[in-house]
């Protein structure tokens, strides 16, 4: 835990590769985020696609560049959507002790940064 450092805002870049079912090749995507403890996360992806993906305790947002919204889903209407929304959150700012509730958690540093492996505790969120 100690190694995931946990400032009250974080930026930074990713690059991101997805295996998608019917497609040899992987999805690679490439973009930038900010992370405000407390607060809710941005994830801007800029290739290949550019979008940007709100997460906040309370719900997830996408939009596409131009501002249009494509998806929102709102934990207090959809009480449903307040675990995925608690685990999106947790996941995207990094909250170790939150994630360790539903995935074991295994953390590594990589150079200047780190890595962490979750394996999913129970069957239908491994499943999902």
């Amino acid at each position: 835990t100690q190694a995931v450092a946990r400032p009250d805002v974080l930026r930074g870049q990713f690059s991101q590769e997805k295996q998608v079912s019917g497609f040899r090749n992987p999805l690679r995507s490439q973009g930038q985020f900010v992370v405000a403890r407390q607060h809710g996360v941005i994830w801007t992806t800029l290739k290949p696609f550019p979008s940007e993906v709100v997460v906040t305790a309370d719900r997830i947002l996408s939009r596409q560049r131009d501002g249009s919204t494509r998806v929102e889903l709102d934990a207090r209407q959809q009480p449903a959507m307040r675990s995925v929304n608690a685990i999106m959150f947790a996941l995207m700012s990094g909250d170790v002790q939150a994630l360790s509730s539903q995935f074991n958690v295994a953390a590594s540093r990589e150079g200047q940064g780190w890595r962490l492996r979750l394996t999913p505790k129970s069957a239908m969120l491994a499943k999902a």
